[in-house]
């Protein structure tokens, strides 16, 4: 017997799909890609950048900030252009500054249904001194995560 589907269970609008300047961030846009597709998605990419430790005030370098700031721009447009060239979805772009666990999951100006993130693979030492972005957004994450293997 076939059960017919509710579409409001099924439904995926908004997505968020967390980059960065890594390798992974290709597999991240492209199964956001799939999926916005499938679906008819809306696609939010949350560049992250993490802010440099600064002793005072007279230490920040705007100058860094500004190139660091083109850089991510700009990878997020290459990104772009690979993967959604010519597409009619909704495509939209917001650079994040802070601990990237914590602004992906407060990431609520979307209200997405689904968060797609990459896993970095660290293990052992590296794992436990440096945290991992992906396990802490999994357990708290207002919405459901799909974390993509690089």
């Amino acid at each position: 017997m076939h059960r017919r589907r509710d579409a409001n269970l099924t439904r995926i609008s908004k997505i968020v799909a967390a980059i960065d300047l890594s390798e992974c961030s290709k597999s991240v846009m492209e199964k956001a890609c799939v999926v916005a597709s499938a679906f008819i998605s809306d696609v939010y990419l949350s560049v992250i950048k993490i802010a440099n430790l600064v002793g005072q005030e007279g230490d920040i370098n705007m100058q860094e900030i500004q190139e660091e700031e083109t850089e991510l721009s700009n990878h997020n447009k290459m990104l772009i252009d690979n993967y959604y060239s010519g597409s009619s979805l909704l495509i939209s772009s917001k650079i994040l500054h802070g601990d990237p666990s914590f602004k992906i999951c407060e990431f609520k100006s979307v209200s997405a249904d689904i968060i797609i993130i990459g896993d970095s693979g660290k293990t052992g030492l590296k794992r436990i001194f440096l945290g991992s972005t992906s396990e802490a957004i999994s357990h708290n994450a207002p919405c459901s995560i799909l974390i993509v293997k690089n």
